[in-house]
Parts: structure tokens; sequence; C-alpha cells
């Protein structure tokens, strides 16, 4: 082993034989430095321990073991030297455990083996984290949320298990995750995959679920219309939405069809409040068509958001809703809608006491709210304020006079069936 060219406190360094009868290599108060270009293999478990001292990696060291940190670590020459001068790569085959201070610098940490854990009583932040080493293995957050500040790499069927805690992406670089089509990061509870965002661009969240026994990875992209700092946090549920309170039979009348496979939670939770497209991809083949996307509202019900592009690629498929604003509702998921129209005016007006077109309004069979009407003649006057009269439709008359046969302008503010809030201004004529 090459540690710098000699160990400073070469008594101090120790190895011991647990009660497991495993073997751990431990420093006792030394300071350890590994250097620029300098390879150190450790072939058991190495726990840093020293009450004094630190150990630094500028270099390349290998641990088979679990590295147990409960000192100062450092991903850099020394802890007074600037961040970047020299980093290190940790290849790491067992957990990773710090229990006190790590400082990551620039270095890399690249969790190898097939079954790993990121643990301890202190949060971790690593400035590149790699997960991609061995194919389809599963790496998982041990009660304790992580973040990594510069580069996330997750490839070759691996996934990352979120459980209930966080994994936070704090760079706002749109390439800060680095994916593939089969890798993913899973989450239970309150557990997220967080990303913070600063660009007007796509930022992919590779989201996934093994709960059923096989991968499936259905991620969500958000484009946020704005460069201002925000962090968006998401979640992939595998599962019917009604098991989790957001019954999928209860749905707007515009809306068919509620997804009962999976859905997706997503919000905004730090920033001023944004616009951004969200689009959520999924598999027709297997999944089967959807047209656009529904929120679970506070109604409750599931209601359309009135989703603009539903497009197809390979592999995944997408539908995609223009300028979302995030709420606290959470609970997104596909949905199929119905072709019909909210709401219509009729254009011609017939109040000649026939018992057929005798009141103006919007059209019977309209879904959306009403909430203003007004009416006016081709003179400027007022001649109906749903308001004063406290009624929805017009029956055709002004200071007790029937208006004459002419053409009036309604001016309307109606509430969708997503919540949207439409201005309409339309000309209608009086015909008796």
């Amino acid at each position: 082993m090459n540690l710098k060219k000699t160990l400073p406190i070469i008594t101090a360094l120790a190895f011991s034989l647990g009660a497991a009868a495993q073997n751990i290599f431990y420093n006792n108060g030394a300071n350890i430095s590994i250097t620029d270009d300098v390879d150190v293999y450790v072939g058991f478990d190495l726990q840093n321990d020293a009450a004094l001292g630190f150990l630094s990696n500028a270099g390349r060291l290998t641990i088979k073991g679990n590295l147990i940190n409960n000192a100062e670590l450092t991903g850099g020459s020394f802890t007074n030297q600037p961040i970047g001068s020299d980093t290190g790569v940790f290849n790491l085959y067992g957990n990773w455990e710090n229990n006190k201070t790590f400082k990551a610098d620039e270095s890399t940490v690249k969790l190898l083996s097939n079954l790993q854990f990121v643990k301890g009583n202190s949060i971790t932040s690593f400035y590149n984290l790699e997960t991609q080493e061995t194919p389809n293995s599963v790496k998982t957050l041990d009660n304790i949320d992580a973040n990594v500040t510069n580069l996330f790499t997750i490839k070759n069927g691996v996934e990352f298990a979120t459980r209930t805690n966080k994994l936070n992406i704090t760079s706002n670089n749109t390439g800060a995750i680095a994916y593939d089509e089969n890798s993913f990061v899973s989450s239970e509870g309150l557990g997220r995959l967080t990303r913070a965002t600063a660009a007007v661009g796509d930022y992919y969240f590779p989201l996934g679920s093994s709960t059923s026994g096989t991968a499936t990875i259905r991620p969500i992209i958000l484009k946020p219309a704005d460069s201002k700092s925000a962090v968006y946090d998401a979640r992939f549920v595998h599962s019917d939405p009604t098991t989790d309170g957001f019954d999928v039979a209860t749905k707007a009348a515009n809306v068919d069809v509620v997804n009962s496979k999976f859905y997706h939670l997503v919000k905004q939770s730090f920033g001023d409040s944004l616009a951004a497209d969200l689009s959520i991809l999924y598999k027709q083949n297997s999944d089967g068509s959807f047209n656009s996307i529904g929120r679970w509202q506070g109604v409750p019900q599931w209601q359309d958001l009135i989703a603009e592009s539903n497009q197809s690629s390979t592999p995944f498929d997408f539908v995609t809703k223009k300028a979302w604003k995030s709420t606290d509702n959470q609970a997104h998921a596909l949905i199929t809608k119905k072709n019909i129209k909210e709401y219509e005016f009729p254009s011609v007006f017939t109040p000649n006491g026939d018992g057929r077109n005798d009141r103006f309004g919007m059209v019977q069979g309209s879904v959306a709210t009403l909430q203003s009407l007004k009416i006016y003649n081709r003179w400027g006057q007022l001649v109906f304020d749903k308001q004063k009269e406290n009624s929805d439709t017009w029956d055709g008359f002004y200071l007790d006079k029937l208006q004459p046969n002419d053409t009036y302008i309604l001016y309307a503010t109606i509430k969708l069936l997503n919540g949207d809030i439409k201005n309409e201004t339309l000309p209608f004529t009086i015909i008796r």
C-alpha cells in the first residue's frame, strides 16, 4: 500500500479482528493522505476513526468491504487545499456509512457491488456519485437522505431505492443525471427524487419501481418556463391510485378513464411558483393509450389538466401538459378525456314565449361553471348582469321591456373543469 510516501505515525494504524471475525483497517489518531495518482487497496472494511486526525483521498481508494467514517474524510488532498486541486476516487464494494464529516471536494464515489447501502448519522453530500458498474444492482438509502452536488450516474439497469428518504440532486444543470432507459430511482411514502432547476430545459426524473417483482420504469420530464431557481420533488407509485385514496371512479364530467396501474406524485417544493411543461412517460403497449394528464383536486375528483401534446417515441410514449403549475395536490395520473365541449352559448335567442330558447345562457349540457355574465346592447347599455339579477340566464327584458331584434354582446367568465378561468366575448342575436 502506498500512502503518501510514509505514514505519519505508523504505530497509530491497526488491523483488528472484530467479534464477527471480520478484518477492519482503521486509523487511531493518524492523518492518512492518499496523494494524486496513488492507488490504495483495502481488502476488507475501512474505518476512519481518528479523534484528531483525518483521512484524505486524492488518489484512488478501493475498499472491498464497508467504508465507515467516524471522523473527517475528504475527497481531496488536504483540508486546507483549494477545492478541485487534487481530487480522488472511492471504489467501494461495501456500504457507505458516514457518521461525522465528509468533504467531497470534486471526488467521485463509485458503488460497485450488487447490494449496497448509504447510511450513517450524517447526511452525505457527494460530488459525483456513480452506480452503473454492476448491472441490475440495487443501491439503497438506509434511513437517511443523500445529496449529489454535481453528477449522479445511474445506468445498466440499476435501481437506486430512496425508501422513505430523499435523493437530492442539488446541481441545477439539466445534465446533472446521467441515465439510461433501464435504470431508475424508486421511493416509498414521503421518499422522493428531488432536482434543482435554474434553466429553460428538460430535467429528466428517471423514476420507477420494483414492488411488483419486475422493474417498471415511468419517468417524468419537467421543463421550466423560467430560469429562476426552483426545486421539484417526484415519486412514481406503482399501484392503483384508489388504494391510496385517489378514487379513479371519482372524476370530472369530461374525464373518461383514469389510469389505474400507476400514478406520480409531483410538486415544486422551493422557489417562486413557476410554470413548467410536465411530461409523463409511459408505454402504450402495456399501459394503454392516454391523451391527457389528470390531477386529483380538492373537490375531490380527478380533473383534466388539458394536456396539449400526446406523442409516441422510443422507448417511451408521452403526454405533455404545457405551462403546468404545482399545487398542494401532488397526485397526477394519465387519463383519457371525453371529446366534449365544456360550454357553449347559442348564437340566436328567441324570447317569444313558445317554451323553446326563451332564456339566454350557456346551452343545456354545459359542464363548466358560469361565474359572471354581462350582456350589452349595441349602444353599450348593460341590459343584464348575472350578479345583479342572481340568475345564470336572461329572459330578454330590460327595464320591464322586451328588447328588440338586434345584435348583442356577452362578456362571460367561465371556470373550466380543470380549474382554469376562461374569459369570453361573443355576439348573439335576438329574433322574436
